[in-house]
């Protein structure tokens, strides 16, 4: 079942990420966001994060903030965002999602 279409995120990356793709072509992407939860959904979100991202999960750091926990992660360019942030919507109603931002790492 499809959510409606005025809760679905709009993801959309800028026209101008193709191009810098191409430019940066011995570079890769990656998507960098934070994620806010109660202390009591932060174990549920690793989780969530691992199963969903498996091997594209490049970065994950928790820390405390004033009303839960923050976390902050990198997931490669290869997760499809439409799907993923909608699903983490859904099983963690509470979170506060942070701004996504697109940067690009060197190859190793």
């Amino acid at each position: 079942m499809q959510a409606p279409a005025s809760t679905m995120p709009d993801l959309q990356l800028p026209a101008s990420a193709a191009h810098m793709q191409r430019r940066n072509s011995k570079k890769r992407a990656l998507y960098l966001t934070q994620i806010v939860v109660a202390q009591c959904n932060q174990q549920r979100l690793r989780a969530l994060l691992i199963q969903l991202c498996g091997q594209q999960l490049n970065y994950l750091r928790t820390q405390t903030a004033d009303h839960g926990c923050a976390t902050r992660f990198l997931i490669s360019s290869e997760v499809n965002l439409k799907m993923f942030f909608p699903l983490l919507m859904r099983e963690l109603p509470s979170a506060e999602f942070g701004k996504i931002s697109q940067i690009f790492v060197e190859r190793y």
